[in-house]
């Protein structure tokens, strides 16, 4: 014979429904915005337009918060080029326009 186990007493009323239970929460989340990175700090949509002029007081305040002790443009045959003195040693840009030389200059900083 097999073993039945005895039926014991519930607690829930008789004729009461079960309670509902649901394997997920209520959707509390708010919108998650990301910054941009001129609100970071790390970058300026100006100095990575390529059409637009360049902003000297933007440069000579990135190369103020790197340290750059000067700088120097020249033209060349093919464009310009733009260096700028570091206390790490020369980082220079070459581009067809000044501006496309100090840019990219400037983006060897962030790197």
């Amino acid at each position: 014979m097999a073993y039945v186990p005895p039926k014991l007493a519930s607690a829930r009323a008789a004729g009461s429904k079960p309670a509902v239970a649901r394997g997920q929460m209520e959707d509390t989340r708010t919108a998650l915005r990301i910054p941009t990175p001129e609100e970071l700090g790390i970058g300026n949509a100006k100095a990575a337009t390529i059409g637009e002029p360049l902003d000297w007081t933007m440069v000579e305040r990135k190369l103020d918060a790197v340290g750059a002790t000067g700088y120097q443009m020249e033209k060349t045959v093919d464009g310009f080029r733009f260096t700028a003195e570091l206390s790490s040693g020369p980082v220079a840009g070459r581009g067809a326009s000044r501006g496309e030389a100090v840019r990219n200059a400037l983006s060897q900083l962030t790197k």
